[in-house]
């Protein structure tokens, strides 16, 4: 369940931040979560 939030939680944030998914999951802030 966590990790589809998660996934979620990302592509959500990518949408509104125009930037790739990828990018987000490999962010140190990202990381952090």
């Amino acid at each position: 369940m966590a990790t589809v939030t998660y996934v979620r939680t990302i592509k959500y944030v990518a949408e509104i931040l125009g930037e790739d998914p990828e990018l987000l999951r490999t962010h140190p802030r990202w990381a952090a979560l």
